[in-house]
């Protein structure tokens, strides 16, 4: 998936989290796993060895739940969903990357690559995750209706108030 569709769908996991801060570390939560995608500018062979390995398993997803505990507001709620939305990139990816893109889960401890196989698994650039990124954006667009703040808030919660009180005006 989309690294967009990641931070949305994380945001939208964030909701429950209390401070715009414990939100956005959520939502970074969602997109971290892809740092294993710089390996891009070693080139394509490093890329295609290294993209879903070290970014993208169960020990970088408990790592950056315990930096999350560390420093959130409201360590345990944050931590847990920072757990989950790590995990809503895993499923996406495995869902939503195409073929021949498994994800060795237990990298380092095992090189054993998890994947889904059709229908339950489809090319990036496809109709499924236009979809998803579409609901998504339309969650986003009713939270900023209903409780004035959308994903806008994690890089300017100035931007993202003229944006829920254009949503706002436009909707009423």
């Amino acid at each position: 998936m989309h690294p967009f569709t990641h931070a949305a769908a994380g945001w939208l996991i964030a909701q429950p989290g209390g401070s715009l801060r414990d939100r956005k570390l959520i939502t970074a939560a969602a997109v971290i796993p892809d740092v294993d995608g710089l390996a891009i500018l070693g080139g394509g062979d490093a890329y295609s060895r290294l993209h879903h390995t070290f970014g993208h398993n169960l020990w970088a997803g408990a790592a950056f739940a315990v930096f999350t505990f560390v420093v959130a507001r409201r360590r345990f709620n944050t931590a847990v969903l920072s757990f989950v939305a790590f995990n809503s990139h895993i499923v996406g990816d495995l869902l939503g990357s195409g073929e021949d893109w498994p994800i060795p889960y237990f990298w380092p401890v095992s090189s054993r690559p998890y994947s889904f196989v059709p229908p339950f698994q489809w090319e990036l650039v496809s109709w499924q995750n236009i979809l998803i990124t579409v609901i998504l954006i339309g969650a986003i667009v009713r939270i900023g209706y209903k409780r004035g703040r959308t994903i806008v808030e994690c890089v300017s919660p100035s931007a993202d108030r003229s944006i829920c009180a254009a949503i706002q005006s436009r909707l009423a």
